[in-house]
């Protein structure tokens, strides 16, 4: 990346990011940044093993005379006079060398022939030299025709890299054709300002790219504020009319124009449609930092109405994350804004996510009732079947919780019939999820991986990589119980890696909870302790009340194998002694206990859970996690 952008920044610490947590990955990253990127960010890439960083440095005084040399090769006789000028003014720098020359050939001072160069030794003493690089480039755009002059001011507010048919619209107040201005860019190019390049993003138009990113700053810098502004905001329309078809590949450019034009309004609002994409499809932080940077562009008070979706989606974002402290504080006061706002749709959608994080997530179901109970009216009134089917869902994921399979697989049922009919695959694979936990539930493990896997099947067809990873986690665990510890581990390898890649805490912790369980089947047991106890590491420092429960559901049987059955069940009755904690995990608590109840007599089983009831949460995880191998 060599012109670095705000953008640009978010996906090296993407590539960064999988590169540290994927150590079989090799990751080369041709970084080509100005010094400026490390006054922002001084310590980037410090202290990661697949980063070297290289300085460089200026040309030494012999380099310089052989990169002269080679640039006059023309001149059958260079005057010393000559050579010596650009090597003293260049400093070290070949590009100012290039410029200068170019700035020479101008001024007549070096006249080109077809295949000889000659000098005029007359004109050479008389040249002023300008003794920066801006100053040569300066130079060189001040000889240019005045409308070519403009022409590149144009282009450069499209970008280093920009399109002909982008500054033909820019050009069109001015009257100039798309001949006059495919002409201008040619003789552009004659003079080596720009280059054209063979393939183009846009069909029908042509592509061309500033010969340096430095000359398409200055020429950017010579444009009125005002008109900067404007320039801008007719590129962001020409993006989106040229790019509609591939909208979400631009999306983040279009942002950076309307920014730059000073409408923030436009620029949140192609922010919002980026960072919920990202957040569903991509990485999980990504999606968040993109949705915030649009959340801060607008004003608390102006934008109220306008800040509300993001508000909604970055606490969406938070939620499949894992982080429910976070995703609350943007629902609930996106929730007054909304009933502030008389904007009943957001309204139903904040009461519909806070009842799921409080239900599936957090395991209040009567909690999670009052909001969805809320809500439901709200959707029926406005025949919003989109969110009338996400509420299905949800009520169907609470019947559940509270033991009632049948009324929870009849509100599945009904959800997964009406996200058909209105053909949103995201809704229909999440309530054939929920239909797999409920046969699961049943013990009918086969009916639930078939449905797990026609779940799966929509997810990935629809690249939602955050339930991949959650489907993949739940076959991960239909395998297990069917005995099937192989399937069961790649599953659960899925699961994780997917989790790891997209940033889901929670999603993470899982994967590694049900690889630990799969170790220990195997009795690979210094493997599960390490694989459990990360597991609870990230439960504990999210708050993840669901993973808590599970990370330490799974190392009861590693206490079990350790230091013996009595303080297992301890374990089990201090987390049964915690409602919010056994509640969402109910089945996995009962699992460890299956799987341990023979190896004690129900008497000491009962003695060892009631004493477990008594223990401190937080000091029985600390302890856990501060222990060696």
């Amino acid at each position: 990346v060599e012109d670095i952008h705000w953008a640009d920044e978010r996906s090296l610490d993407l590539l960064n990011n999988l590169a540290r947590e994927n150590p079989n990955i090799a990751l080369f990253i041709i970084n080509m940044a100005r010094p400026e990127m490390y006054d922002r960010r001084p310590s980037w890439g410090e202290g990661q093993e697949f980063h070297a960083r290289i300085n460089l440095q200026p040309l030494s005084r012999l380099d310089s005379r052989r990169l002269v040399r080679e640039l006059l090769k023309k001149i059958d006789k260079v005057p010393t006079e000559l050579r010596d000028l650009i090597i003293k003014r260049m400093e070290g720098n070949p590009f100012y060398a290039e410029e200068l020359v170019k700035v020479l050939i101008d001024d007549g001072v070096i006249v080109k022939g077809e295949t000889i160069w000659t000098v005029d030794m007359s004109k050479l003493t008389k040249v002023r030299v300008p003794p920066t690089l801006t100053g040569v480039l300066q130079a060189r755009l001040d000889r240019l025709p005045a409308g070519e002059q403009f022409m590149l001011q144009r282009a450069s507010v499209v970008g280093r890299l920009f399109w002909e048919s982008a500054a033909a619209h820019l050009s069109a107040d001015d009257g100039l054709t798309a001949g006059a201005v495919g002409d201008m860019l040619e003789d552009l190019r004659q003079r080596e300002m720009v280059f054209k390049r063979e393939d183009s993003a846009f069909e029908g138009t042509n592509e061309y790219i500033f010969r340096h990113a430095i000359l398409r700053d200055v020429v950017y810098e010579n444009i009125v504020p005002r008109q900067r502004r404007k320039y801008h905001k007719l590129v962001a329309e020409w993006l989106e009319e040229a790019g509609k078809e591939r909208m979400e590949e631009y999306r983040l450019l279009i942002a950076e124009h309307y920014e730059a034009a000073g409408d923030a309004v436009l620029a949140a609002k192609q922010l919002l449609a980026v960072g919920a994409s990202i957040g569903r499809l991509g990485s999980i932080d990504e999606g968040i930092s993109v949705l915030e940077k649009g959340l801060a562009m607008l004003d608390e008070k102006k934008h109220a109405a306008e800040r509300l979706p993001l508000q909604l989606a970055i606490g969406t974002t938070l939620a499949v994350k894992g982080d429910y402290d976070g995703a609350r504080a943007q629902f609930e006061p996106g929730l007054k804004s909304a009933k502030k706002l008389k904007d009943r749709k957001s309204e139903a959608r904040a009461l519909s996510e806070l009842g799921r994080i409080h239900g599936v997530w957090l395991g209040e179901p009567e909690r999670a009732m009052k909001y969805l109970e809320e809500a439901l009216p709200i959707v029926k009134e406005l025949d919003d079947k989109k969110q009338l089917v996400f509420i299905l869902r949800q009520l169907g994921n609470i019947a559940f919780l509270t033991d009632d399979l049948d009324a929870s697989e009849a509100y599945l049922r009904e959800s997964l019939e009406l996200a058909r009919e209105i053909e949103d695959d995201a809704q229909q694979f999440m309530a054939l999820n929920s239909l797999g936990i409920v046969f699961s539930a049943r013990e009918d493990f086969t009916k639930s991986l078939k449905t797990y896997n026609e779940s799966l099947d929509i997810a990935e067809k629809i690249g939602d990589r955050s339930g991949a990873s959650m489907i993949h986690a739940n076959i991960a665990y239909g395998n297990m119980k069917l005995g099937r510890l192989e399937e069961s581990k790649k599953a659960a390898e899925e699961c994780l890696a997917l989790a790891t890649e997209i940033g889901s805490d929670w999603l993470k912790a899982t994967g590694m909870l049900l690889l630990g369980t799969v170790a220990i089947r195997k009795g690979e047991i210094v493997e599960a302790k390490s694989l459990l106890r990360k597991a609870l590491a990230i439960s504990w420092e999210t708050g993840n009340l669901l993973s808590i429960s599970t990370s330490l559901s799974g190392y009861s049987r590693v206490i079990a194998l350790e230091t013996g059955y009595k303080e297992a069940f301890e374990l089990i009755g201090l987390i049964l002694a915690h409602p919010a904690l056994d509640s969402p995990s109910r089945t996995v608590v009962e699992d460890a206990i299956a799987d341990l109840k023979d190896n004690l007599p129900e008497k000491d089983r009962k003695a060892a859970m009631k004493r477990g009831e008594k223990m401190d949460l937080e000091a029985v995880v600390k302890k856990i996690l501060e222990e060696r191998k």
